[in-house]
């Protein structure tokens, strides 16, 4: 089943290969496809504006490969974005029809994405709450339960070898090498 066909003013299909920019106030991403996926806006969204809700701003949702990519676009405040992303979740986990998007699924990864934020410490409670949750709800399980929760730093211009890498546990992209989900 497709959320496209249960929210279609929310959900967005992108072919494979496809580039997208996505934004929110102080933020924004620029990332390309590997597969046909559904770009689905959660806040405000397909999630209602709703008080004491935590909730991500984007949900990449590949329902053939099975992977979920929950990305919040952040200024500075990353213990929220963590319960934000984990809040998402939560509420998927609840809901009839977005409950496909988090059960059953090969991979949930969460993407926390500033112009200028610093990771948290690997000890920080926010941040090993997600982790934790988006890693028990995988059934393929990465290498390190740390890395199914991501920092990325997007940067109008990467200097130096001009390929997105990873630097002191946040990955680098730009619009010449966006983020691929």
């Amino acid at each position: 089943m497709s959320l496209a066909s249960n929210y279609p003013s929310y959900v967005k299909c992108l072919s494979a290969n496809q580039r997208e920019t996505l934004r929110e106030e102080k933020s924004f991403l620029f990332i390309r496809t590997k597969n046909p996926v559904e770009l689905v806006k959660v806040d405000k969204g397909v999630i209602p504006e709703t008080p004491n809700q935590s909730m991500c701003d984007f949900l990449i949702y590949d329902k053939h490969q099975k992977v979920s990519n929950f990305i919040e676009l952040k200024g500075e405040d990353v213990k929220k974005a963590c319960d934000q992303i984990y809040g998402t979740v939560e509420y998927f986990e609840n809901h009839s029809v977005l409950k496909q998007a988090v059960t059953n699924m090969e991979l949930l990864k969460g993407y926390i994405v500033s112009p200028h934020c610093n990771v948290p410490d690997i000890d920080n409670t926010h941040r090993k709450k997600v982790y934790r949750k988006l890693y028990a709800k995988s059934r393929s399980k990465l290498a390190n339960a740390f890395d199914h929760l991501v920092f990325v730093r997007c940067v109008p211009k990467i200097v130096g070898n001009a390929t997105p890498r990873e630097e002191n546990g946040e990955l680098k992209v730009c619009n010449d090498f966006p983020l691929i989900l």
